[in-house]
């Protein structure tokens, strides 16, 4: 199970990436990330898996 509250990123000298991502996944449960280049995908995965 991954749960997420309230994740906001940024990096250094520039604007948030994220703001405010909830997230819930249960067992057994599968999810897709999608969007443009540049909008957060790789962000949230990385903060999953640290």
């Amino acid at each position: 199970m991954v749960e997420i509250e309230n994740l906001s990123l940024s990096y250094e000298n520039s604007p948030k990436v994220l703001k405010d991502i909830y997230l819930n996944v249960k067992k057994g449960e599968c999810v897709l990330f999608t969007g443009k280049s540049g909008s957060g995908k790789s962000s949230i995965i990385n903060s999953i898996n640290r």
